[in-house]
């Protein structure tokens, strides 16, 4: 199964593109698309950064790219029902301090890593850093499970049974499953009782538009997911957090939260709307909204040697961002 794609004969840049056509083979697993690139099959293959090592040697003339990952996984809680335990900030605090994001972060990516909030990092000063949070917000992202387990207590821990689900078969496996499966047994920890289930990423997470990323949550069942690829700083948080937004996955309605949205969609001034989506991240963080604050390693791409220039693009313009400017030499 692949999809293909022709060179545009009436392209705007004279003599572009190079090449005459682009052929993208599916592969969901991993493994093969590791064979099918050693084996001269595949052009380009993403590589986790345990498997690094061994396919460069396996193909020592490929090229390397590497670049700080597109985010990492996320947590959504329903917070549009009354019912959701998830309405208690003490239960979202003690779930993000029970998360050890340094141990995490050595599991797998060997402590090279950042801290990754509610925004890729492609944004650059767009996107609020560790250092500028402040200590107050920062807390809630460091590890302390006894604080956690107290927290828990005190908000009725004995009393809660939540789901956390995972939609298996998604494009970003198999790291953000490990992932997923990592987060949930620190969260075992907790005094209260938390099922892992998988669910099927077609039929129950997408769903044809009815799925859990577009229907919502159930009031007593978390989800683990990553954070989708936007062209906006403004898209990152309107779509996620936004109560009118469709694909708000938590319901949360916060008139605080749209109105700081709303103002900083009003600035002109690039300074003072940099300022503006800041502070909407900030408050996001101080009120615990999802677990985020997650690490985030390094990615890496392996590029046959008879692709000459190819460089990585975003997700929603690959022909004229990658495509349009490499060419294969003879």
């Amino acid at each position: 199964m692949a999809l293909t794609f022709k060179r545009n004969p009436n392209w705007f840049e004279p003599g572009k593109p190079y090449i005459d056509g682009v052929k993208i083979a599916i592969v969901p697993d991993l493994a093969q698309r590791y064979a099918q690139f050693t084996a001269g099959n595949l052009d380009v293959v993403g590589v986790l950064q345990e498997d690094l090592e061994t396919m460069q040697r396996q193909n020592p003339k490929a090229e390397r790219i590497q670049n700080v990952g597109n985010g990492n996984g996320i947590m959504y809680y329903p917070l549009g029902d009354p019912a959701s335990p998830f309405q208690d900030i003490r239960v979202r605090q003690a779930i993000s301090l029970a998360v050890d994001r340094a141990a995490y972060g050595k599991i797998y990516y060997g402590d090279k890593y950042i801290r990754t909030f509610n925004v890729t990092p492609d944004f650059g000063k767009w996107v609020i850093t560790w250092e500028e949070l402040g200590a107050e917000t920062q807390q809630w992202y460091n590890y302390d499970l006894p604080r956690a387990k107290r927290l828990m207590e005190e908000a009725g821990g004995a009393r809660i049974s939540v789901k956390m689900i995972y939609p298996v078969g998604n494009p970003a496996e198999p790291l953000l499953r490990n992932q997923s499966e990592t987060v949930y047994n620190m969260l075992t920890a907790l005094p209260w009782k938390v099922t892992y289930v998988p669910v099927d990423y077609t039929r129950d997470w997408v769903g044809g538009g009815k799925g859990y990323q577009y229907a919502g949550l159930p009031p007593d069942t978390m989800a683990w997911w990553g954070l989708a690829v936007r062209t906006t700083v403004d898209e990152h948080l309107s779509g996620w957090w936004y109560s009118k937004s469709t694909t708000n996955m938590s319901r949360l309605n916060d008139p605080k939260l749209d109105a700081m949205i709303d103002k900083a969609r009003t600035l002109l001034n690039e300074e003072e709307q940099l300022k503006a989506y800041k502070e909407v991240q900030k408050y996001i963080l101080d009120n615990v909204y999802c677990l985020c604050g997650m690490v985030n390693g390094l990615g890496y791409t392996l590029v046959q040697p008879r692709v000459r220039n190819f460089t990585l693009g975003d997700g929603f313009g690959p022909g004229p961002n990658v495509w349009g400017k490499l060419w294969l030499a003879s």
